[in-house]
């Protein structure tokens, strides 16, 4: 069904408030949230919606779009028609019962979670070992003195699996064209499939230069992943989430628990995990966002999320010295005499 009419368009334009909850956890929408944009890694809520227009505009890239320019960020889908499908889906309206000009049936406004889509893609684990060989000769110093500095030590690394590139594109071929050469290249970050590295298909990257926006690269067109999401579905011990890789593997130093992280995957697709996993084998979730406004709501998101489930939760107590997330206690603890 490639042909849509006004009606049909306009529908799903107007259902852009639950694509955003839907698919990002984006529930609140009298205040600014954090830039959904897949180049633009947000730290601070920078993007706003227009409910008159249906739009939604970061006030800090400029990216802006309606649901189905979004829907295309989310899914990589280039045609309209492509676009519209995604939109309609991730907003819970059902296309396939309807003909121009009826308005389509719309789904419950808050519709039960739907299963994670698969990460697809060609498995580079291979290159990534050889990034992680990288890291330790001449061309990676500058990126293993970086992570030092920040207190990670050579077994967390070695465990991550983290290495140097001179360019995302020795990784992927595809999906960085925008990325710029940096002198010092940049910090390999992968997401393993499986505790055993069963194989990797989605990184981001961190320039070795500071200063650089945005902080990390993502593949563009490409859905983010929870880092080391199969946590999530594991119930050995409690796993705590966190917004950032460094705050999760920071987590795992400093206490030594199993963590995951968010990053540009947002509450959504940690909602949709814990709920696709049956309850008798999920794990006690700790909740452990940056102590911020935009941490608060990530927190409440989640809390609500898995009450709605009935998946166990709790919220980790204040960090130490009013530092803002785990990355930055560890970072104190590695500068303390």
């Amino acid at each position: 069904m490639d042909g849509f009419g006004e009606a049909q368009l306009q529908a799903v334009r107007e259902a852009m408030p639950d694509y955003l909850a839907n698919v990002h956890g984006v529930t609140d929408l009298r205040r600014n949230f954090r830039c959904i944009h897949p180049d633009h890694e947000d730290r601070h809520p920078s993007m706003g919606y227009d409910a008159r227009a249906c739009r939604v505009k970061c006030f800090s890239c400029g990216a802006s779009g309606d649901v189905f320019e979004v829907a295309g960020w989310d899914s990589g889908a280039e045609a309209f028609p492509d676009k519209v499908r995604a939109a309609a889906s991730g907003a819970g309206i059902d296309l396939g019962e309807c003909t121009s000009p009826c308005r389509p049936r719309r789904a419950a406004r808050k519709p039960a979670r739907r299963a994670p889509r698969q990460i697809e893609g060609q498995d580079v684990l291979p290159a990534v070992q050889g990034a992680f060989a990288a890291l330790y000769e001449e061309p990676g110093a500058v990126a293993l003195d970086w992570l030092r500095r920040r207190g990670f030590t050579d077994e967390k690394i070695c465990r991550f699996g983290w290495g140097w590139v001179q360019h995302p594109s020795d990784i992927f071929t595809t999906g960085f064209e925008r990325a710029p050469m940096v002198e010092a290249g940049y910090i390999c970050l992968p997401f393993p499939e499986g505790e055993g590295w069963h194989a990797v298909r989605y990184a981001t990257f961190r320039p070795c230069r500071n200063g650089a926006k945005p902080k990390e690269w993502k593949p563009k067109g490409a859905p983010s992943p929870v880092w080391r999401e199969h946590l999530l579905r594991q119930s050995s011990a409690p796993v705590y989430i966190a917004e950032g890789i460094f705050d999760a593997a920071a987590l795992t130093a400093l206490l030594g628990v199993p963590a995951c992280a968010m990053c540009g995957a947002g509450t959504g697709r940690v909602l949709d995990v814990a709920a696709d996993t049956p309850p008798s084998e999920r794990p006690a979730y700790v909740i452990a966002t940056d102590a911020d406004d935009a941490g608060r709501r990530f927190s409440e998101t989640l809390q609500e999320g898995f009450a709605k489930i009935g998946a166990a939760c709790s919220v980790m107590p204040p960090y130490p010295g009013g530092a803002k997330d785990a990355a930055d206690v560890l970072r104190a603890k590695r500068v303390m005499p």
